[in-house]
């Protein structure tokens, strides 16, 4: 949405809303929403948490607003989201919840109703959404042709729900029949699984023949280097061999040798994260892949590239724990289309220049626990939006003029000495350092000493967290900041303080020297709706504007809720 549009917006909301300071009736107010011109209904519908919108589809008048959602993505629980009070700020919050959230008989009554049917649906852990169900017996369990399975003895006197009897294998099959229109109407299924069970190939071969797996992750058990476990390396065979060929995104998180690794057989994979073991193994990886994520599977494996090993030619994404790898570089330096890179745990040399990172348009880069002393080179990368330098220290070469990222939109630097011999007595920011004018959200977090900032004029969200202020806080705020956090600081006072007018969010959290904040605006500052100064006592302070509708306000919540509204 264009700036002018949500400026348009916001005015017709200002115009809409109910006299700031009568108390709002929810009933009359939402009798005056579902009026309102649909272009603000679509608005307001937009920041409300997606699992709390299914909710509204009792209101005939909301439904094409809702739908959409629906009708985009999904993702299949057993306990959805459920409103009981009053509804208040927290009914709707956007907790992370960025789609609708809906157990299969819901679904199913949606899809019957409406004629409509998700493009895409998440499903994490499905045995355990199954073995629930079944449980709870949230579907009729009808007999078809095809149950062959007979009552024993044994099955009498096994669990009927437990996820991996016989008896739950006979109810699963029935499962699928019930909600098979969905299960194969739905075009691409995205799966999230822990390993768990010794049965998982047959598990998930079973739910191959119902589903179209579009997006598949294993997260196998934890297994020491010394583990000599035939259980988790057959099972790891089998459920290899389950993966289709179709699969587009493809994850696999463990800690011990993957077997079989060939995955030429997948024309259609576009992300791929996986450990290696050997270097040829970078040569079994298709041609199509877009988005690579390699690590190690232990700390005792070393992987040595060759120069006759080839990366896919179209990779735009790399992420690698550098460990094991003592030259990454051979790969690095032939991705020549790259635009988001991330390294961590990367100690091989200081100079980043031995990255040999190509120059190709990148956007994004995260160096974590990294031991490079110098970072000018990367100021060639002008289209650069993210950058991100965590448990590294950063020496002050890099933000040097306001030309050097002109696109700059986030910057996020957290120091650490982490495998740093020598790391700098002092790990200071003051005028120097000049921030790119457009950068909109701007994170210092850690042993980091303002002696003075200069804040980007067009800044919109600021963080700062453990960080020290020997001479006071001396910020001059830009009025297109709305989110200000300062945690666990040695600021002691806030006196004289003007925050920006527009500002909607402030956290002042866990500052335990801060004694004292007068002389502000913090009262006059009609835009905010959340408070929070849980953990810091003030003995002289001012106070938030009473007349504003805050989602949380740590002065006026109740005590056990404090610190937890939000």
């Amino acid at each position: 949405m264009s700036t002018r549009k949500r400026a348009r917006l916001m005015s017709n909301l200002e115009t809409a809303k109910l006299p700031e300071k009568e108390p709002i009736d929810f009933d009359e107010f939402f009798i005056s929403f579902v009026k309102w011109q649909p272009e603000i209904i679509d608005y307001v519908i937009s920041h409300i948490g997606k699992g709390c919108l299914t909710i509204f589809l009792d209101c005939d008048a909301l439904v094409p607003f809702i739908l959409p959602y629906i009708e985009r993505q999904v993702e299949i629980v057993t306990h959805p989201v459920k409103i009981t009070g009053p509804l208040v700020w927290e009914s709707f919050g956007s907790d992370n919840t960025k789609i609708p959230r809906l157990s299969m008989g819901e679904l199913k009554q949606i899809m019957d109703k409406y004629k409509i049917c998700p493009k895409e649906a998440v499903i994490i852990n499905p045995r355990h959404i199954v073995a629930d169900s079944i449980e709870m017996k949230k579907y009729t369990l009808t007999q078809s042709s095809d149950d062959s399975f007979t009552d024993s003895p044994d099955d009498e006197r096994e669990v009927s729900h437990h996820p991996c009897g016989k008896q739950f294998y006979r109810k699963l099959h029935k499962w699928c029949l019930h909600y098979q229109e969905i299960l194969s109407k739905i075009a691409n299924w995205n799966l999230e699984e822990y390993v768990m069970y010794s049965d998982e190939t047959k598990f998930m071969s079973k739910l191959n023949c119902f589903m179209n797996f579009q997006s598949i992750m294993y997260k196998f058990p934890y297994l020491n280097d010394d583990d000599e476990d035939e259980f988790h390396h057959e099972a790891q065979k089998g459920i290899i061999n389950t993966i289709p060929n179709s699969v587009v995104s493809l994850e696999l998180f463990m800690t011990h040798k993957l077997q079989n690794f060939n995955f030429l057989k997948y024309s259609s994979l576009r992300k791929l994260s996986c450990p290696i073991a050997s270097h040829n193994q970078i040569n079994l990886i298709p041609p199509c892949v877009e988005s690579l994520n390699l690590f190690v599977h232990s700390f005792k494996v070393e992987v040595t590239f060759l120069d006759t090993d080839k990366v896919p030619q179209n990779l735009k994404e790399f992420v690698v724990m550098a460990y094991g790898f003592p030259n990454i570089e051979i790969l690095i330096k032939q991705m020549d289309k790259l635009e988001s890179f991330k390294i961590s745990q990367y100690w091989t040399s200081t100079r980043i220049e031995s990255l040999c990172l190509p120059d190709s348009n990148i956007t994004n880069l995260v160096f974590e626990s990294c031991c490079f002393d110098d970072y000018s080179s990367i100021r060639k990368y002008k289209g650069l939006k993210i950058l991100k330098i965590i448990d590294s220290f950063i020496l002050p070469n890099l933000l040097v003029s306001k030309d050097d990222f002109p696109n700059l939109k986030t910057f996020e630097y957290r120091p650490g000495n982490y495998r740093n011999e020598d790391p700098p007595e002092s790990n200071a920011i003051d005028s120097k350092v000049i921030f790119p004018p457009n950068l909109s959200n701007l994170s210092l977090e850690g042993d980091i000493t303002i002696e003075d900032l200069v804040l980007p004029r067009n800044l919109q969200m600021l963080t700062l967290k453990g960080t020290k202020f020997p001479r006071g806080i001396k910020l001059r705020f830009p009025d297109t900041l709305f989110r200000l956090k300062i945690l666990m600081t040695t600021i002691t006072s806030l006196n004289g303080v003007l925050f920006p007018k527009n500002l909607q969010v402030l956290i002042l959290t866990d500052n335990r020297l801060l004694k004292s904040m007068t002389n502000t605006n913090l009262s006059r500052l009609e835009h905010l709706y959340i408070v929070d100064f849980s953990g810091t006592t003030i003995a002289n302070q001012d106070m938030p504007s009473e007349t504003n509708k805050y989602k949380y306000n740590s002065f006026t919540a109740p005590i056990e809720d404090r610190g937890y509204g939000y």
